[in-house]
């Protein structure tokens, strides 16, 4: 009576095989999470620069005036005389209100006023101010602007 079975070069051979399917597997796998991960962080890092530049824009929009601080910062004033507050500090700009804030990274903050120099007993009011922060290792620059109404715009003597 003669058994069939496989010799042992059959079965070295085939293990070998499966290692190499097996290995191929495993490396398209940690190659998909760890794209997968990377593209998951960009999105987030994304999305957090698009929020931070619309409510960036719509404190401009909504507010009253905004008003140059001395710590290198602005603080937005509704009409309800509720505020936002933005300043710079350790490369970030920060916007606050009340207990919440959010950031940005900073590569630099220009605040450029309405008047060169306010008359005596007005405002420092903010026309515009320019931005350049950091997304994905790439300079991103936002830019915002703030029309006022006439009752601020006085005639200068």
């Amino acid at each position: 009576m003669k058994i069939k079975a496989f010799t042992i070069l059959e079965i070295v051979i085939s293990m070998a095989v499966m290692a190499i399917i097996i290995t191929m597997v495993y490396l398209v796998y940690i190659f998909f999470t760890k794209n997968t991960s990377e593209y998951a962080s960009m999105l987030t890092e994304n999305f957090e620069m698009e929020l931070f530049y619309s409510l960036l824009k719509e404190d401009f929009y909504k507010s009253d005036k905004v008003l140059v601080q001395e710590d290198n910062g602005f603080l937005v004033v509704y009409y309800d005389q509720s505020e936002v507050s933005y300043y710079s500090k350790a490369g970030f700009l920060f916007r606050e209100i009340q207990n919440k804030k959010d950031s940005i990274p900073l590569g630099y903050l220009e605040v450029n006023t309405l008047f060169e120099k306010p008359m005596q007993g007005t405002e420092n009011l903010v026309q515009s101010v320019s931005i350049n922060s950091e997304l994905l290792q790439q300079g991103v620059p936002l830019f915002v602007f703030k029309e006022y109404p006439s009752n601020y715009l006085r005639t200068r003597e």
